[in-house]
């Protein structure tokens, strides 16, 4: 979901139109195509969903066994805003070179099932959110050819939250006695893209657009309380996602 005109059109077609500011995002190179300075702004409105049910899960310690209930985490997915932005300006008289710059969203998911659902020892809640800040070029080399390219600098944050059983609880553990991990990162890291536009005969045009792949190795902290059993302290240490 980065383009709202894209999407308009299932994305057919978009590394190779060129009729707005998004063609930053598909292929930059197709920026010639634009007739003048261009700013677009868009939200996507976003909502998965999920169904979850408890068939009878149990967590055991020393102590014995308890149901892991009474929630079944319902549906873990709120309504989510995705925000995209592009700017085009030509920066030539003749329209053969062009800046843009893009700020989207491409990926993300987050979710929260409650700190007293049955597989809280899995996941409480877990949260990805990715910015991407690409600064491009493109240049119109012949009446047929343009090319373009620019970087990809993305942010991404997570967070991961899970429950602890006690293993001292009389009976099983509890929801009451329960600790829990936190485990949230960040980091930045750049890419980059490349495109290329071909107009063999008008009406004709071919686009051709790479993206690296990039790799986060988000570094933050991990503070794990422990369960109330076991004193409840808080440990706070550094942590990678």
């Amino acid at each position: 979901e980065q383009s709202v005109s894209g999407l308009g059109t299932a994305f057919a077609g978009t590394g190779a139109l060129g009729e707005d500011a998004s063609t930053i995002f598909y292929n930059p190179a197709a920026m010639t195509e634009l007739k003048g300075p261009q700013v677009q702004l868009g939200v996507h409105m976003l909502k998965p969903s999920a169904d979850m049910k408890d068939n009878g899960s149990t967590v055991t310690n020393a102590l014995g066994t308890n149901t892991t209930g009474p929630d079944d985490g319902g549906d873990p997915y709120d309504v989510e805003a995705i925000p995209n932005f592009y700017a085009a300006y030509p920066i030539s008289e003749d329209n053969k070179l062009w800046l843009g710059f893009g700020v989207s969203a491409p990926f993300g998911l987050a979710n929260d099932y409650g700190d007293d659902w049955f597989g809280r020892y899995d996941s409480i809640s877990s949260e990805l959110k990715t910015i991407d800040f690409s600064p491009n070029l493109a240049w119109g080399v012949t009446d047929w050819l343009s090319i373009g390219g620019g970087l990809n600098i993305q942010y991404a944050d997570a967070e991961l939250v899970a429950a602890v059983a006690s293993p001292l609880t009389v009976g099983g553990p509890t929801v009451a006695t329960d600790g829990q991990t936190n485990l949230s990162g960040h980091d930045t890291t750049i890419g980059f893209n490349a495109g290329l536009l071909l107009k063999p005969m008008d009406g004709t045009n071919i686009g051709m657009h790479y993206r690296s792949g990039i790799s986060h190795d988000l570094e933050g902290r991990l503070i794990v309380t422990n369960p109330v059993d076991a004193g409840g302290a808080v440990t706070r240490i550094g942590g990678e996602a």
